[in-house]
């Protein structure tokens, strides 16, 4: 298939697929041809939240940073931050994830004030206070957004320049990435979804874990010069980064890539240097999970639309439903029962009541639910689920496999 092909079969896989007006915008490149395809085209110009696909380019700043003298990779963090007994973690292990710090800080929940925008209060000195109150899971690599947000606050005061001057400087406007930014800006942010329902784009203090938006024309750019880096320091910054697997993830065979995503958006870039070629997609549907094979297919030339879900008939009505009406009534324990043990352990009753009461408790009273789709993918059942309130609309996503266990859920 053409670039061109391909482009327009990554706006196909997910045509009328899911619950409300979808957004996609897509680039493939190949060879150094860029091609771009957006869906509604009167998108084109827009911003998305790209998620933490933004992961990338802090650890792109921070190489920058490291190839012009200012810091070390080694350098332990008590040199840029108030750490206390965790000042010997290196910006290294925050940049792959081996730090061993948890996937958000221990204090997290306790400066959310408002759970739609769950990073938003979030600062420099709860970050500081969260690292010093952290325990360590050493011994492992573990995904961690908290370790992210630290890494961008180094970035910005090794800088000595806030983080969008910090990055701007050097990543986005060196590429030319006029439309990108954290969240903000002159070009509109597509309106996000979730479960159906409008969500508000996310923002943060501290956005070195991802609470950027770019377009699909400065998100092309970025992907033609991670498969090509450009001569120069942002052409050195991208290559450091990438040779030194700086929260890029790598395939076996050596192609580089990262997701993202958001209450509203899902995003995912796959670049392969030694193919010149990949590909970039950004929508606006928040838990498109698909969207990561898609574009995992488009980037190596191959169809992309066998990625689309298949839809399930009536099979599963019945424990959705009882899912449903065990969540409204707040019967954590008769929910449990349903998850197999090691997920039953991780999310105790108390953790189900805290997300529902987070997300529902000034909705009103539960009015009615009304399931907008059911598929499998990925080798499990996806239920998304409306729910009606006096007050507004929510939503919640579960997940089952075969047997009908419970082995997800997501409320919003």
């Amino acid at each position: 298939m053409t670039s061109g092909e391909l482009c327009q079969a990554l706006l196909e896989t997910f045509e009328g697929f899911v619950p409300h007006p979808l957004v996609v915008a897509a680039a493939v490149v190949d060879g150094g041809e860029c091609v771009i395809a957006v869906s509604p085209e009167k998108h084109t110009t827009d911003r998305f939240e790209i998620g933490s696909i933004g992961k990338t380019m802090t650890v792109t700043a921070l190489s920058s940073l490291v190839l012009d003298g200012t810091l070390l990779l080694d350098d332990e963090i008590g040199r840029w931050l108030d750490a206390g007994m965790n000042s010997d973690i290196t910006l290294r292990q925050l940049a792959t994830h081996t730090s061993g710090l948890p996937r958000l800080a221990p204090n997290h929940r306790d400066h959310q004030a408002d759970p739609a925008d769950p990073y938003n209060s979030y600062g420099p000195d709860e970050a500081e206070a969260g690292l010093r109150a952290s325990s360590r899971d050493t011994g492992e690599r573990a995904y961690s957004n908290f370790g992210l947000q630290l890494l961008g606050l180094v970035v910005v005061r090794a800088a000595g320049a806030d983080y969008d001057d910090a990055v701007g400087e050097r990543v986005w406007a060196p590429l030319g990435m006029a439309g990108t930014s954290v969240t903000g800006g002159q070009q509109p942010i597509v309106q996000g979804y979730a479960g159906g329902q409008p969500v508000p784009p996310w923002h943060a203090p501290l956005p070195g874990p991802g609470t950027i938006t770019s377009t699909i024309a400065d998100m092309a750019t970025y992907l033609s010069a991670v498969i090509a880096p450009p001569d120069g320091p942002v052409g050195r910054a991208i290559s450091y980064a990438i040779d030194q697997e700086l929260a890029w993830a790598t395939t076996p065979d050596g192609w580089v890539w990262h997701n993202g995503g958001t209450a509203g958006a899902h995003t995912m870039l796959m670049a392969g240097a030694g193919e010149g070629r990949g590909a970039v997609a950004l929508t606006n549907a928040g838990g498109l999970d698909e969207l990561d094979q898609a574009v995992a297919l488009a980037a190596r030339g191959k169809d992309p639309r066998p990625a689309r879900p298949t839809p399930v008939g009536g099979e599963f009505d019945e424990v959705i439903q009882s899912v449903v009406q065990e969540l409204v009534a707040n019967d954590w324990e008769a929910l449990r029962s349903r998850m197999p043990d090691d997920m039953r352990q991780a999310l105790t009753g108390e953790l189900l009541a805290d997300a529902w009461s987070n997300t529902m408790s000034q909705r009103g009273e539960f009015e009615a639910s009304t399931t907008r789709s059911v598929v499998r993918a990925g080798g499990a059942v996806r239920a998304d689920v409306q729910l009606t309130f006096s007050g507004g609309e929510g939503a919640a996503r579960a997940q089952f496999d075969d047997e009908r266990n419970l082995i997800g859920i997501q409320i919003n």
